[in-house]
């Protein structure tokens, strides 16, 4: 959707926002790095504030986002996960 121009379609429609900030198109595409299923694939926290804060230009978006759970029925555990798992190597 983003590729197609269609930012309107994934943000809340009660928010109004300007097709002319790149704020919000540029939060889309960090978030977008941050959920993949590779995390050797995801930003560090320091790039993704460096990306936010404009000190950097966002980077393309992944070809293809998978979400870690499949369904909501994986999601639930009480497992420990470590935050290096979670958030993958620096």
């Amino acid at each position: 959707m983003l590729r197609e121009g269609k930012m309107k379609d994934i943000v809340d429609s009660e928010i109004s926002i300007d097709d002319a900030d790149e704020r919000v198109s540029t939060a889309i595409v960090v978030a977008l790095w941050c959920i993949q299923e590779d995390m050797s694939m995801r930003p560090s926290m320091a790039k993704v504030v460096q990306v936010l804060e404009g000190l950097c230009p966002a980077p393309q978006p992944p070809t293809s986002a998978t979400m870690i759970c499949a369904g909501p029925s994986e999601c639930k555990s009480d497992d420990y996960i470590s935050a290096e798992l979670l958030s993958g190597p620096r």
